[in-house]
């Protein structure tokens, strides 16, 4: 039943197996997604679970940074707000910061190189934000820590360097 599914879920993000990540709460259109989006903390179960092996793909590279960074701010006692924004039409943040001083959004990407493509969704949410907008990360597998876009206030930073 819905009520046995939604117990069994409450215990596993009580017991740390279960990262819930709910939507961005700002009204910023009323085409968003409002479903949370669940992660499994242990990486490893993961795998073994979807039988997923070899480099991290797409979705497992994006759980890996996700998890990593939630551990991260908790560890440290950091008072952050961790949400995801993604809108009907498809545009999406994955990860968003949420602090008294602003507003940073995370894209993460498997891939070597990021593409004026894969800022598209952090640089609609800064518009949208405005002045409580800090600026963005794509997180991805290449070599170079560098500015992505035109505006200077978007990094690309590998992953080998954030975590």
């Amino acid at each position: 039943s819905v009520q046995t599914v939604r117990r069994y879920l409450e215990h596993l993000e009580t017991t740390y197996q279960v990262l819930f990540l709910r939507p961005f709460s700002r009204n910023l259109t009323s085409a968003v997604v409002k479903a949370p989006k669940l992660y499994w903390t242990d990486i490893g179960l993961l795998r073994q679970g979807t039988g997923k092996w070899g480099p991290l793909d797409g979705s497992l590279f994006e759980t890996l940074v996700v998890v990593e960074i939630h551990k991260w701010c908790d560890t440290l006692g950091l008072d952050v707000r961790q949400s995801f924004y993604r809108t009907r039409s498809g545009l999406e943040v994955d990860l968003i910061l949420e602090t008294a001083s602003g507003v940073l959004g995370v894209e993460e990407k498997s891939s070597p190189a990021v593409s004026s493509a894969d800022l598209r969704g952090l640089r609609s949410l800064g518009a949208a934000l405005g002045e409580r907008w800090r600026g963005g990360i794509v997180v991805y597998r290449g070599r170079e820590l560098r500015t992505a876009g035109e505006s200077g206030n978007i990094w690309a930073v590998p992953v080998h360097r954030l975590l």
